[in-house]
């Protein structure tokens, strides 16, 4: 009788305990094609009604990715190689820097854009409904409220007090 329930609880051991390696992965091997699949998630950001949120995928090999994804919708705007996205203080437009296309205005509800090239800086107004666009040529205004834009010629530089007033920066020779 003992030696039957020794046989018993030998069997019942062997059975219950699990083999050290049963249930686990085996470990894979990565190759160097594996390496471009890598990334980074970076430069998240936020538009000011926290409707979209922009981030950028940085890969190791490989053109970097700027996606802009609607919170409320799951929308999502995919642009290769886009860096530095602003979103204007309303959150209905958003700025995009792209190397071979160069600036981009995107009007997010519609998907109207508009391209710029030479672009300095530019700068979204607070107090009013426009964008400041300051080019290797000139300054653009984008009004979007009357959705025209007025060019001023020979701008060095300007700024946008909080009120929405804009002042420039021209040279000495300029005639006004």
């Amino acid at each position: 009788m003992w030696k039957s329930n020794y046989i018993l609880i030998l069997l019942v051991l062997v059975l219950l305990v699990p083999e050290p390696n049963y249930g686990q992965f085996q470990k894979q091997q990565i190759s160097v094609a594996d390496y471009a699949k890598w990334s980074r998630l970076q430069s998240e950001s936020i538009s000011p009604d926290g409707k979209w949120i922009s981030y950028i995928i940085k890969y190791d090999y490989g053109p970097d990715t700027l996606f802009v994804q609607n919170c409320n919708t799951g929308k999502k705007l995919i642009f290769p190689d886009g860096k530095n996205p602003v979103f204007s203080k309303d959150g209905k437009w958003m700025t995009v820097a792209k190397s071979e296309k160069g600036f981009m205005l995107w009007e997010l509800l519609t998907g109207n854009v508009k391209y710029y090239k030479d672009v300095i800086r530019h700068e979204f107004s607070e107090g009013k409904n426009y964008l400041a666009i300051l080019s290797k040529k000139e300054l653009i205004i984008e009004d979007f409220t009357n959705n025209k834009n007025h060019f001023f010629k020979e701008v060095n530089e300007f700024t946008i007090s909080k009120e929405g007033t804009v002042a420039v920066s021209m040279p000495n020779n300029v005639k006004l």
